[in-house]
């Protein structure tokens, strides 16, 4: 039964209801939703539900004892019996005829319970309770009840769902049909998910379900003698039936609390699409469920409810308060960092200055560090080969005199000498030598004519271009910044690049002298203004001329080491070379090779050496050429220093004005969400 239906049941009997307090609910029947509040209702107004336990509204059981029952009965219009007892006076009861000793032993008929009382109250009673066939039209049931596959795929659903759900009873096939306690059960179980706190009780099934069945909308007319006798054959289906509709309202159901809230409270736009989100109506109704639920509890203030509801509306309306504190917190840090910089732009511009200069000069450092990580590895690599060599020439070396003293000892054993042998080998080879130096001597002479006359014809040509360049470069005044005097063996064909260099530069510097003339005067006067700026600039300057002296100091340093490093590698390069000579001074097939090779190591190596002053010549040269474009940069930067300060006030011009669109936005929809609340607070007073 549900809560408060004794007090239903008294006001039924006169009892004047409070009306200054309404009634209280739980709280988690309110969470739940309009469905948990229309189960919450009393079950004394629900047809079927079981009644109040109370003296007022509870029903007294019908007496069955001897003659109240047939005077019962004649009461729902059953005729009469014409017995002599009843046409008899009420005076006539003291005046009794004398019975014999065998009619006193025997219990008189006044007395005996009728044993067909049942039959003939049903046969002829006239109640309102049971259903006419008259006027009325029977709704054939369309399913087939008599079906043995539908009847266990049936039973297997109702045995699936009441489990998941919680009935307290195992079930399994072999328990249908069922018996009245077990039919009971399950019958209140799936009618609960209908009715919730819906009982039989004690009543009998034959005189409460017909009639409930047909208030709850069952399409088929259920006879009182399907729920007398459940497990036989001819009720059976009828019953299974009636459990199959329970069952399918109960799915039903259970499926719709599932969107239960989308159901009640759709979220729609004003062209009906779905929104993403909870709508304000569901978000209203449980704020009116709380401040319920708090008023049961006796609270009267209810801010803390309706700072929740704020909240979630801004959640629901994608109102971010963090976001919105953030957005004010960067327009304040904004606007104090435009006047800053209008206060003090030159600070910026310095510190952009002197950024851009450490990134350059980072730069120019790491490529030189790069170039000379190549130059080590080349290096190394170098001396690796080198000594691979070496080791193949050692090798090559000892495998040869093997090879000698193994033919020196078979020549003397043969009685040949090898000395005669080897200088017949060597007079062949000189002579074979000699006629190829012969021929390549007579070809040489052939092609020295030819290109003798070929030189004089470009000496001759050479000659004519020098001339003509000499005389129309005397009428032009060039700076020797350029090298473009033509030798005479100088191909001319290579001046032309130069020359063209020289025309664009300049009309580029002429261009460029222009512009700066009309610049110098229009910044005189700013110049003059900047100087003391200039000033506290050169002196940065010259602390960062400082540190790159110092890396300057750090650079030699640093070569000087590697020059060391190089000059102890030649050192021993050159001990193993003279070690190398003196062990090849006893084979003398194998030293002109090995001198050859001896040579080449040399040639490396004074290459090496050349190589590693040219690249220190050119660092130095770099370093210096860096120092001598410091004070160009610092000239070409000042330019810019009004320029980068403008831009900044602009962006930060245009980001204060889109935070600001940004905050009308969302005070907009605050505004929103305050006039929401005014109203909920309205007509919560009201």
């Amino acid at each position: 039964m549900a809560p408060g239906g004794g007090n239903v049941a008294r006001r039924s009997l006169g009892t004047k209801p409070n009306l200054c307090v309404p009634k209280r609910i739980s709280t988690e029947k309110a969470r739940q939703g309009p469905a948990a509040l229309a189960s919450s209702r009393p079950s004394a107004s629900v047809p079927g539900a079981a009644p109040a336990p109370s003296s007022s509204t509870r029903i007294p059981r019908p007496s069955m004892k001897g003659g109240a029952s047939r005077a019962s009965a004649g009461t729902f219009g059953m005729p009469k019996r014409s017995t002599s007892a009843s046409h008899r006076p009420a005076s006539s009861s003291a005046f009794k005829t004398p019975r014999s000793a065998s009619a006193l032993s025997r219990t008189p008929s006044s007395v005996l319970k009728p044993s067909n009382l049942a039959n003939t109250m049903n046969r002829y009673s006239m109640s309102s309770n049971r259903g006419s066939h008259i006027g009325t039209k029977m709704v054939k049931d369309a399913r087939n009840l008599n079906d043995k596959a539908w009847q266990s795929r049936t039973i297997q659903d109702i045995i699936g769902f009441v489990q998941e759900y919680g009935y307290p009873k195992e079930l399994s096939p072999s328990d249908f049909p069922l018996s009245t306690t077990e039919f009971k059960g399950v019958f209140e179980f799936l009618v609960n998910f209908l009715i919730p706190g819906y009982e039989i009780g004690q009543q009998r099934l034959e005189l409460v379900l017909p009639g409930f069945l047909k208030k709850i909308g069952y399409p088929t007319q259920v006879s009182k003698s399907c729920f007398q006798t459940l497990g036989t054959k001819h009720s059976w289906p009828s019953v299974l039936g009636i459990l199959d509709y329970l069952l399918r309202r109960a799915q039903s159901l259970v499926i719709k609390e599932k969107h239960i809230s989308t159901i009640c409270f759709p979220n729609k736009d004003e062209n009906g699409f779905a929104l993403p989100g909870e709508s304000d109506d569901r978000l209203m109704f449980d704020f009116f469920v709380q401040v319920y639920d708090e008023f049961n509890r006796g609270q009267e203030n209810f801010e803390p409810q309706l700072e929740k509801l704020r909240l979630r509306l801004m959640e629901n309306h994608e109102v971010d308060p963090d976001s919105i504190r953030q957005l004010e917190r960067d327009r304040r840090a904004c606007r104090e960092e435009l006047i800053h910089l209008e206060e003090v732009p030159n600070r910026c511009e310095a510190l952009l200055k002197r950024n851009t200069s450490t990134k350059a000069d980072l730069k120019s450092m790491n490529q030189y560090l790069d170039e000379l990580k190549r130059y080590n590895e080349k290096k190394s690599k170098d001396l690796e080969e080198m000594t691979a060599k070496r080791e193949t020439l050692v090798k090559k070396k000892a495998i040869l005199e093997k090879e000698i003293e193994e033919n020196t000892a078979a020549c003397l054993a043969k009685g040949i000498d090898p000395e005669a042998c080897n200088l017949d080998f060597v007079t062949q080879s000189l002579r074979n030598q000699i006629q190829a130096q012969r021929e390549l001597l007579k070809m040489q002479d052939n092609n020295c004519g030819s290109v003798e006359i070929k030189l004089g014809k470009k000496i001759q040509e050479t000659d004519t271009l020098i001339r003509e360049y000499n005389k129309k470069l005397l009428g032009i005044d060039v700076e020797e910044t350029h090298d473009l005097r033509l030798d005479r063996f100088r191909d001319p064909q290579e001046l032309v690049v130069p020359l063209q260099n020289l025309m664009k530069a300049m009309r580029t510097e002429e261009r460029n002298i222009e512009l700066e003339m009309e610049k110098i005067n229009m910044n005189v006067s700013k110049l003059r203004l900047a100087i003391k700026s200039k000033e506290d600039e050169l002196e940065v300057k010259k602390n960062e001329f400082e540190e790159i002296k110092t890396q300057r100091s750090k650079l030699e340093a640093t070569i000087q080491d590697e020059d060391a490093v190089l000059t102890k590698s030649i050192q021993d390069l050159k001990a193993k070379l003279i070690k190398i000579k003196e062990t090849q001074m006893e084979g003398q097939t194998s030293l002109e090779d090995l001198q050859k090779e001896v040579d080449l190591a040399e040639k490396s190596v004074s290459s090496l050496k050349r190589e590693y002053e040219a690249k220190k010549v050119e660092n130095m040269a770099f370093i210096d050429g860096a120092f001598k474009k410091f004070r160009e940069f610092m000239d070409t930067k000042e330019k810019q220093k009004k320029e980068v300060a403008e831009a900044i006030q602009e962006k930060a011009k245009l980001k204060i004005e889109r935070m600001d669109k940004v905050l009308e936005v969302q005070n907009g929809a605050l505004a929103n969400i305050e006039s929401i609340m005014k109203e909920v607070l309205a007509s919560q007073k009201s």
